[in-house]
């Protein structure tokens, strides 16, 4: 009698802490030697597939604990992968290239002034006007309005 073929069962890549703070900040930790985290790093600006799988696998621990130690923000993953759209400009000058986005926003701009840079809102905005901040992200938020302040990309 022939036999079943067997599933495959698709295991859950351990997050590493060299993984973690590449999802979390987009760069090797210094000293990182996991293969892993170099195949992610060579899907940062082309195929995010795998960088998309491994996110999918760690996002709800991630940002659970991204949440709680840096309400109103969300870690370089969450910005790749989640993001609906880049974050709005709210003044200064310039025209955003949008197809090329680092934590939503635009790395790039046509026209734009030194003596009037892009102005762009928030993380803590962005996700306000979204509706995407949590109970504790909001109560925080209340409690610390300048988390809401624009920010002006000329400032270094």
């Amino acid at each position: 009698m022939p036999r079943k073929p067997r599933k495959l069962i698709k295991t859950r890549p351990m997050l590493t802490e060299q993984v973690r703070h590449f999802l979390e900040f987009g760069e090797f930790q210094k000293g990182s030697q996991n293969v892993l985290v170099f195949k992610l790093a060579g899907k940062r600006h082309g195929d995010e597939g795998q960088l998309r799988e491994i996110w999918a696998d760690h996002r709800d621990e991630i940002l659970k604990d991204w949440i709680k130690d840096n309400p109103g923000s969300r870690p370089w993953a969450w910005w790749v992968c989640d993001a609906k759209e880049a974050r709005m400009q709210v003044g200064g000058s310039g025209i955003p290239y949008i197809d090329d986005l680092e934590m939503g926003i635009p790395r790039r701009w046509l026209g734009a002034r030194p003596d009037a840079p892009p102005v762009v809102e928030s993380q803590a905005a962005y996700l306000q006007r979204l509706h995407l901040l949590t109970s504790a992200e909001k109560t925080f938020i209340r409690d610390n309005p300048e988390f809401l302040a624009p920010i002006s990309l000329g400032e270094e």
